[in-house]
């Protein structure tokens, strides 16, 4: 016989037919094909979770979430300036590829026509 796995909604139903109808727990076990203590072991998990009903989640988890939101609005802005210190030096490692530095008032500019190519320019 294959295990038969039960989601928690379905163990939260055998436990409430229990308090709620009054069925015997040896007909709920019977009809689900479990052994007794598996029941008792869903009603001792269900009794433990009872209490986070009772919390009170509203403005305390929607300061959480909006700490959350602003933390990773900084990241990403952080991100950004990542992005573009490491296209400034790849961009600097292509353009003088000897030495991997930018000469002194020279700049490198990307230009675009059929193809792209590196080109460096003397600054005046």
């Amino acid at each position: 016989m294959p295990k038969v796995r039960f989601t928690p909604d379905e163990k939260a139903k055998a436990v409430m037919r229990h308090f709620q109808d009054g069925i015997a727990i040896s007909t709920i076990c019977g009809e689900l094909s479990i052994h007794p203590n598996l029941f008792y072991i869903w009603q001792k998990q269900l009794f433990a979770g009872a209490a986070s009903v009772f919390e009170n989640k509203g403005k305390s988890g929607q300061r959480q979430h909006e700490k959350q939101v602003a933390e990773l609005e900084k990241r990403l802005k952080d991100k950004g300036g990542v992005i573009a210190e490491l296209l400034e030096e790849y961009t600097a490692l292509l353009c003088w590829p000897s030495t991997g530095r930018r000469p002194a008032k020279s700049k490198c500019t990307l230009t675009t026509a059929t193809r792209c190519a590196f080109t460096v320019q003397q600054a005046t």
